[in-house]
């Protein structure tokens, strides 16, 4: 009887030693064949890039599934075309409400992403005159607007 109770507060206690704990104390995901690894959590912030307006912050963790929220951003004459953690756009692109969790699995535990609204020009509208008596209208207004 002595033998088996110290077999199993052996094993037990292996099970406990062996249990793995994240980092601020939040366990860590097992997946289905048994590995851990850490959950990543980080903050993205949004920038309009020149364009207007304004969006909350998002927390994102590679445990759940999670989607970038919406554009909110505005900007006369452009057309909004995906995000970016590059302003100039030479970063990782993602696409308006794509997975967020692949910022989460890139990051560093705690860190603050940036994510740039990018932009393309809107083509310029151009006006065209029917017959000579606008000729006018020609010297009033311009041929091209955005």
């Amino acid at each position: 009887m002595k033998k088996r109770m110290t077999a199993f507060v052996l094993a037990l206690a292996l099970l406990f030693l062996t249990c793995p704990v994240g980092a601020a104390g939040v366990q860590d995901t097992v997946d289905s064949v048994g590995e851990t690894r850490p959950i990543h959590s980080v903050t993205v912030l949004f920038d309009a890039n020149g364009g207007s307006g304004s969006m909350n912050s998002l927390t994102v963790t590679d445990a759940a599934p999670v989607r970038l929220p919406q554009n909110a951003f505005t900007r006369k004459s452009f057309t909004f075309l995906g995000w970016n953690t590059q302003a100039d756009g030479s970063g990782t692109a993602y696409a308006d409400q794509a997975n967020a969790r692949p910022l989460a699995e890139a990051a560093s535990y705690g860190q603050t992403v940036t994510l740039y609204a990018q932009w393309s020009i809107n083509p310029p509208k151009i006006k065209k005159l029917r017959s000579e008596e606008h000729t006018s209208e020609l010297q009033s207004q311009p041929l091209i607007s955005y």
